[in-house]
């Protein structure tokens, strides 16, 4: 029998703080200052994914899978919006960056991206 070796995945920061945002991936929130984000769990695994893709952008249906866990319809994947719907409520409840500019940002067909967060 054959042993299933799994690619190495690299080591995943606990906290990873973007511009005023801190994500903290081992309890799972998102603070600025000391006031938690008020955010839903598909919105909180939606941020992390981004956050944790170092400034690269995202696919729609990658970011389907990991917070709403379903795939996107690919029959009609320019009707499914429900990704869109969680970024645009994400931004609502994120701050603008230091140019007052949405954190979360469009990549023109190939999804979303976020600047590069700091290991904290």
């Amino acid at each position: 029998m054959t042993a299933l070796t799994l690619p190495l995945q690299p080591e995943r920061p606990a906290r990873l703080l973007i511009d005023a945002v801190l994500v903290d991936t081992v309890r799972r929130r998102a603070t600025v200052g000391h006031e938690t984000l008020p955010l839903t769990y598909a919105e909180y695994l939606l941020l992390e994914t981004l956050a944790l893709a170092n400034g690269k952008p995202v696919q729609r249906d990658v970011l389907s899978l990991t917070a709403l866990h379903r795939t996107l319809n690919r029959d009609k994947l320019g009707l499914d919006r429900s990704v869109d719907q969680l970024v645009f409520n994400l931004r609502k409840k994120l701050p603008a960056d230091r140019y007052g500019q949405p954190l979360i940002r469009s990549a023109r067909g190939q999804g979303y991206w976020m600047a590069a967060g700091v290991p904290v």
